[in-house]
């Protein structure tokens, strides 16, 4: 239990450090330079693209892709409640 609580407050403390840094004016002043840049028109034919049917190999990456998706969201899910849970002891 205390390892969790100070993975939790470490966890935490190093957020609010990203959201601090995140939020300081930066050191440098940006430099405006005014460049005029010229682009060649360039001519594209179109052409008509061929709908084919989705490989089995790129289904079942479709598949792992989603079956990953919902392990992350449920584990996120989990670490947010667990998270929530701490803070509203302090607050009850």
């Amino acid at each position: 239990m205390r390892i969790l609580v100070i993975l939790l407050l470490s966890i935490m403390l190093f957020f609010g450090g990203v959201t601090y840094g995140a939020k300081e004016p930066s050191i440098q002043e940006p430099t405006v330079v005014d460049v005029e840049e010229t682009y060649p028109i360039l001519e594209v034919e179109e052409k008509e693209i061929d709908t084919q049917q989705p490989e089995e190999e790129e289904l079942a990456i479709h598949r792992t892709a989603s079956i990953l998706e919902k392990i992350v969201t449920s584990f996120y899910e989990a670490f947010i409640h667990m998270i929530y849970q701490f803070v509203s002891l302090f607050f009850n």
